[in-house]
């Protein structure tokens, strides 16, 4: 007899519940959240699991984790952590996949314009898959680069 859907949810709800008891090997715990999110996306835990893990792997797997964002805001973009989504995807994938970024910031300006991170979104737009070398030279005709060191050098005397 095959397994229902809902023992199937259950019995990774269970497996879960057993690893957050656990201090063991975080890792198993976050795949066991994307193995839950990806097999039951309608499922209330769902959307805070697939967040969680995002968050989790920052550090650790940068570009996993932008990938992830990018999936919980593709799957729950009326959540109350969209648009935290797609700004640290966008953010999170300026240095590996530059067009994928500029292609999320657009879509985070479009669609969250009052949000305090779009002048952000805007900004980082121009550097964007540009050399380092290119960013430098902008930030020193714009005075950026010499108003911080300065602050810096005020702050150390």
């Amino acid at each position: 007899m095959a397994c229902t859907r809902t023992s199937e949810e259950e019995k990774t709800l269970k497996l879960i519940a057993e690893q957050e008891g656990d201090n063991g090997s975080k890792d198993s715990l976050y795949s066991l959240y994307i193995r839950f999110a990806e097999s039951f996306p309608q499922h209330a835990k769902s959307a805070a699991f697939l967040y969680k893990t995002a968050d989790y792997y920052k550090m650790t797997k940068p570009e996993q984790s932008a990938l992830l964002f990018k999936e919980y805001f593709d799957k729950y973009p009326d959540s109350a952590m969209a648009a935290n989504s797609l700004f640290n995807a966008a953010f999170m994938l300026e240095n590996t996949q530059p067009e994928l970024s500029i292609d999320l910031y657009k879509k985070f300006i479009t669609k969250y314009p009052k949000d305090e991170r779009t002048e952000s979104a805007i900004q980082n737009l121009k550097y964007v898959g540009k050399p380092a070398e290119f960013i430098m030279e902008q930030l020193k005709q714009s005075g950026m680069v010499q108003e911080e060191m300065d602050s810096l050098a005020n702050q150390i005397k």
